[in-house]
């Protein structure tokens, strides 16, 4: 039973990974992200079943808001980071284009009046959208890196040298899969 679910599991952490190797699945991944947290946004201020009032203009946010944070993720470029090979930097280029975005659909609700939000909604799913976003990225880079302790056929290594030289070796061979595997 166990091998079974094992093997299910990696299936769905490949899967999983697979969409993050095409910059489309990513920004169709962070469409949905973002419209659900458009929605748990103004669910969890209202009702999980949101009433006829709201509902649209619910759909409205949700449909501004990724807009918004979409556009402006790809005039920033963060469609062509690999995010399983992500470091701080990347995550630092997410937020800073995430804010872009936000700030560009806060002047649309403001200037435009597209649709009416309640203030603790709005807030809500500012921080809901990050977190997700970044959730996710999170998550392909800790299944990609904890996915290479799986192979048996690595050697040992001991690095010698405490140097910056040492250092750099140690972090490539741990990032990359590969046979070696240092101590």
């Amino acid at each position: 039973m166990t091998g079974t679910n094992n093997v299910f599991i990696r299936k769905i952490f490949s899967f999983y990974l697979f969409l993050s190797s095409r910059a489309r699945y990513v920004l169709a991944l962070d469409i949905f992200v973002l419209c659900l947290s458009a929605y748990l946004a103004y669910s969890l201020r209202l009702t999980f079943l949101i009433e006829q009032g709201y509902r649209q203009e619910m759909l409205i946010t949700a449909l501004a808001f990724s807009s918004c944070v979409a556009v402006s993720l790809l005039a920033g470029g963060t469609y062509k980071i690999v995010w399983t090979r992500a470091s701080i930097e990347e995550y630092t280029s997410l937020l800073k284009w995430y804010v872009v975005g936000s700030a560009l659909f806060l002047v649309l609700l403001y200037f435009g009046h597209i649709t009416r939000i309640p203030l603790s909604s709005l807030v809500l799913m500012l921080l809901l959208g990050i977190s997700f976003m970044t959730a996710t990225r999170a998550l392909w880079k800790l299944i990609f890196v904890s996915r290479r302790t799986e192979c048996l056929d690595s050697k040992r290594t001991l690095i010698i040298g405490a140097g910056e030289a040492g250092t750099l070796i140690a972090r490539d061979i741990t990032r990359n899969p590969c046979e070696i595997e240092p101590i």
